[in-house]
């Protein structure tokens, strides 16, 4: 069941740490919920579910934070190219 999840959770993560929080939210998710669980269905349609929408929620919450990371290399890549222009020119 864990190795089931966490893969899953691999699949709509960008890293394994990140994957691990999807996989602790949503495991959280189905033990609050257990008692909303239809027991003549089975079981890991439901848990697939439950990890699916966790991993959404949890890539909604941390969009903002992702646009900001790779807003943050964009400066970082064009200040680095900037300095070394200006250091082949100043060689010259």
């Amino acid at each position: 069941c864990y190795a089931y999840a966490m893969s899953i959770c691999l699949r709509y993560s960008e890293s394994k740490e990140e994957a691990q929080e999807v996989l602790n939210d949503g495991f959280l998710k189905v033990f609050k919920n257990l008692d909303k669980f239809d027991f003549q269905k089975p079981f890991m349609y439901w848990l697939r579910r439950i990890m699916i929408n966790t991993a959404i929620d949890y890539y909604r919450q941390n969009q903002n934070l992702r646009q900001n990371t790779d807003l943050q290399n964009a400066y970082s890549v064009a200040y680095d190219y900037n300095h070394a222009i200006e250091d082949i020119t100043t060689q010259e």
